[in-house]
């Protein structure tokens, strides 16, 4: 007997036949189930990104990866150290209050010139008075 082995789509774990077959990534689909993961956008085999076992629209591969910066925004998984999380937290904080520190004496530096030129001017306006 001929024994024909039936794929499963990984999406729906229903059978797939040929007419309906997308491979992609090693997995097997209906073409109706291969979906971004964001938007559940319809995917072909020529429009899709894959990154951690998942399947996205080039719209929202870009728009995670730009709005993180790095491919971990793609991963289920949870941070493995909230010491390293909460370290890096309060350094990004003293960086920013640094800069708001520096931009508050830039500031008041500025302040202090335009208050000499006041001074000044007023001074000018004084002799030029007297004269």
């Amino acid at each position: 007997m001929f024994h024909v082995k039936r794929e499963k789509c990984h999406h729906c774990n229903k059978t797939v036949y040929a007419m309906e077959k997308l491979s992609c990534e090693d997995k097997v689909f209906h073409k109706r189930c291969l979906r971004c993961k964001q938007c559940n956008k319809l995917l072909s085999t020529g429009n899709y990104k894959y990154i951690e076992g998942k399947f996205y629209c080039g719209p929202h591969f870009k728009q995670i990866f730009l709005s993180i910066g790095h491919y971990s925004a793609f991963s289920d998984e949870k941070p493995k150290s909230k010491k390293i999380e909460n370290k890096e937290t309060k350094e990004e904080e003293k960086k920013e209050e640094e800069i708001k520190q520096e931009v508050k004496e830039e500031v008041k530096e500025e302040e202090v010139k335009e208050e000499e030129v006041k001074e000044e001017e007023q001074q000018e306006e004084v002799k030029e008075e007297e004269n």
